[in-house]
């Protein structure tokens, strides 16, 4: 896999568990919210039990960022859904997909 700043290739660390299920967390439905908590459980395999499980993600999808996004201070790809989770955009979109307000 290229990054996507340099253009050199890097390798997968076996803890790069969104690149190879990427389709469980961005890319297979462009827009789609995914919740904190589906994102845990899906590739960490527990349940939140306290806030600070949250965090495990929060902490994983910014290093994520910096590995593919041009600037992670203004992604494009992967979106933050205050109080909520994440979102995706298709690459080529030209914007930020509207995402419904986090209640």
């Amino acid at each position: 896999m290229a990054n996507r700043k340099t253009g050199q290739s890097f390798h997968r660390k076996p803890s790069s568990r969104f690149l190879p299920r990427r389709e469980t967390f961005v890319g297979s439905e462009p827009g789609r919210v995914v919740p904190r908590a589906e994102i845990l459980e899906q590739l960490w395999g527990y349940p939140p039990r306290r806030a600070a499980d949250l965090r495990v993600v929060d902490v994983y999808v910014a290093r994520l960022r910096g590995k593919l996004e041009p600037d992670p201070r203004n992604p494009e790809l992967i979106l933050t859904v205050r109080g909520t989770g994440y979102a995706s955009q298709r690459v080529g979109d030209g914007g930020p997909a509207a995402l419904p307000a986090a209640s």
